[in-house]
């Protein structure tokens, strides 16, 4: 363990490093912070909107259609086309009745499954 004045011989590192993270803060956390708060209010266009709570929400997850094609969509593109791809390249590197291709299958087919 550094004895407790470990940090005054790092001080002068602090100085090159602070002001990345307050530039980070800036260009990173406010502009979330924005963004969440906009989500919680109802507008329409450039006037501030009322505060709507999770209203916004609560409407996307369980009346909206076009968020449930959005996540459907999502989950077909973000998983399935990529596995598919990956077992295809697999399959044509192993050749049928080998070892390799025995397994590939088996596993392929527990991925299914699951």
């Amino acid at each position: 363990m550094k004895p407790p004045r470990a940090w005054l011989e790092n001080a002068p590192s602090l100085v090159w490093v602070l002001p990345v993270f307050a530039l980070l803060a800036c260009v990173l956390a406010y502009p979330l912070a924005s963004g969440l708060l906009l989500s919680l209010q109802r507008s329409s266009g450039s006037v501030q909107g009322e505060f709507v709570g999770f209203d916004n929400y609560i409407e996307a997850i369980f009346r909206d259609g076009i968020f449930h094609q959005a996540v459907a969509n999502t989950i077909a593109f973000g998983s399935g086309i990529p596995f598919s791809l990956a077992s295809f390249t697999q399959a044509s590197r192993c050749k049928k009745g080998s070892k390799e291709w025995s397994k590939f299958i088996t596993v392929s087919y527990r991925v299914v499954f699951l």
